[in-house]
């Protein structure tokens, strides 16, 4: 799957100089990031840049700044959320950063283990010790980023910063060495107001219950998502049930058939439809190397009528449907609406007739939307809504937005899209000297009950089978994910030898009926003495029963971890699901 790389961009402000003049660059604890209130930061038209961190007044949890250039209220409303607003009288504002940290971020003594956990694809961490003074650092929500949160923690301590408008409004979470900020990127005219409002608070790991920084973070933002998607009737999902039971889908190329042959297709369907009765195409606009994502929305003559009829057949079996998708996207460039109305464009209406034309007309029953969660689209909440009205109910999109009710995608999240040396797969290789590794805990402890699909797309394909130690279907397992399955043979080999591992889990899931339990991931929150080598995910399913993902891929012998003070013994296999009596 072809996909346009994006850079985490360098921000570099005039802000800095700023707050370096108020002789503010200096180490904070966690105990004074905050003070009163948090600070603000505007650029103006004529460049100018002002840091406003010392209101005037304070009234009943409200701090008043009032300048020739603005006049600006900020309101503590408790629970870690300030409300910012400005009526602005000079001339237009830039750019704002809400909130604002000019001293540096101190969180202890120790500073080799801080790290920013960012939103990235499906979850990234990093090394605050890499990052530049000043050298500012992010990407647009929504947009490459699934929520609009940072996080800089250690294992102890924390800060963190979260955009919470509602209506959802696109923003940048930044961060640099030391720092954190929200930036909002939309011009605020002479003469007009503005509105935001953010979680911002220091954090400390709960030891009793057993739980990080960051996922108290992530807690705290989760809370006041689901109850704003509540009221807007966005949540609960309402997922088909089959696509709660699948495994995965498989997932065939077409493009990459040299000679296509629609036996081969069969083939595969016979052998793996009882695992994987989704069979999710791409490629079907082009010829042989043509490209498995054009913008082109008729079925290349090749695949006609053979494709056509065999989608036919597939969904309309008298012993139960399976379930037949192909690619489609929108436009590259151009929102979804007009206007704050409604008003639908042409790129709108382009992926629509999309869909209806791979439904009509070449029988599919489920639908894949290619970039439409990691590009912005304009009005988010409105780009939510569509997936109650016009969008298929058997949607998935490439990669979550949060507000997004759909099913996701997230593969290419643990090779991060190519990244390169640079790039990791665990906090061992931070001291190794890459500059960021994959984290999608992150993401699925803040989507702890949607459907993820995870697999060889988008080059984590370089993470697959036994000459990658399985790396990648050992995070479907961890992350309760649903396969996104090109090859599931054995090393890429024959169709006949079934791919060990793949099969493992499936069989593990099956065995304590997994799927129909519809189990939340909930990370390691209240594990402790997890062993070296050893992965434990903690979930819980629909009746409240606790179940742990457990590998041990070493088959360690006589290992045990603890939770809510009993010791459960880790059996010597490399996949295994243990339910809690």
């Amino acid at each position: 799957m072809k996909r346009q790389i994006i850079c985490i961009s360098i921000i570099l402000l005039s802000l800095q100089s700023t707050a370096k003049k108020d002789n503010n660059d200096v180490g904070s604890s966690t105990t004074d990031v905050i003070g009163d209130c948090p600070a603000f930061a505007v650029k103006f038209s004529n460049l100018k840049s002002v840091v406003f961190d010392k209101p005037d007044r304070q009234e009943n949890g409200k701090y008043y700044f009032e300048r020739d250039s603005l006049n600006a209220v900020i309101q503590d409303l408790g629970d870690d959320k300030w409300q910012l607003d400005i009526s602005n009288k000079a001339s237009d504002i830039e750019e704002l950063w809400f909130p604002w940290i000019s001293k540096r971020i101190k969180l202890n003594d120790n500073l080799q283990d801080d790290i920013v956990y960012y939103p990235y694809l499906f979850g990234t961490a990093a090394k605050n010790t890499f990052f530049k003074d000043w050298g500012w650092r992010g990407l647009d929500y929504p947009g490459a980023l699934f929520a609009p949160i940072v996080i800089l923690a250690d294992g102890t301590d924390g800060v963190y910063a979260a955009s919470i408008n509602w209506p959802p409004i696109r923003v940048r979470p930044v961060y640099s060495k030391d720092r954190i900020a929200i930036r909002y990127p939309d011009k605020i005219s002479k003469g007009g107001a503005f509105s935001c409002s953010i979680l911002f608070s220091e954090i400390k790991a709960d030891r009793a219950n057993g739980k990080l920084p960051w996922q108290i973070a992530v807690g705290k933002y989760k809370i006041w998502l689901e109850q704003k998607m509540e009221a807007e009737q966005l949540y609960p999902i309402n997922y088909s049930r089959w696509m709660l039971e699948i495994d995965g889908f498989l997932n065939i190329q077409l493009q990459n058939f040299k000679s296509f042959n629609i036996s081969e297709v069969y083939q595969r369907w016979n052998k793996w439809s009882i695992y994987f009765p989704w069979v999710q195409f791409w490629g079907q606009m082009s010829d042989y190397g043509g490209g498995c994502c054009l913008d082109e929305t008729t079925m290349h003559q090749r695949y006609v009528p053979e494709l056509v009829q065999f989608a036919k057949n597939i969904t309309t079996l008298e012993s139960g449907p399976g379930h037949i998708g192909y690619y489609s996207r929108p436009h590259y460039l151009g929102y979804f609406y007009e206007n704050s109305e409604g008003e639908k464009s042409e790129n709108l209406n382009h992926i629509l007739q999309w869909l209806s034309k791979n439904k009509e007309e070449y029988y599919a029953n489920a639908f894949y939307i290619d970039i439409l969660g990691h590009r912005y689209f304009g009005y988010p909440l409105l780009v939510a809504r569509l997936f109650k009205s016009d969008f298929p109910q058997d949607t998935c999109i490439e990669y979550p937005v949060d507000i997004y009710p759909t099913a996701f995608t997230i593969s290419g999240s643990l090779a991060g899209w190519g990244k390169g040396k640079n790039w990791g797969k665990s906090f061992e290789d931070l001291e190794k000297g890459c500059d960021t590794i994959a984290f999608p805990r992150l993401g699925r402890y803040l989507l702890n009950d949607r459907i993820i699909f995870l697999g060889e797309s988008g080059g984590d394909y370089n993470y697959w089978g036994h000459k990658n130690d399985y790396w990648c279907e050992r995070q479907v397992f961890l992350l309760g994910a649903k396969f996104d399955v090109m090859h599931p043979q054995e090393n890429f080999g024959s169709i006949t030898k079934e791919n060990t591992v793949l099969m493992q889990i499936i069989s593990e899931r099956r065995r304590v009926s997994w799927w129909k339990r519809n189990p939340k991931y909930l990370d390691t929150t209240g594990i402790k003495n997890i062993p070296p080598w050893v992965e434990v995910r903690k979930f819980r399913d629909v009746d409240g029963r606790t179940l742990f993902a457990v590998e041990n891929w070493a088959l360690l012998e006589g290992l045990t971890f603890t939770y809510e003070g009993s010791q459960i013994s880790i059996p010597r296999k490399q996949i295994q699901i243990i339910e809690r009596e």
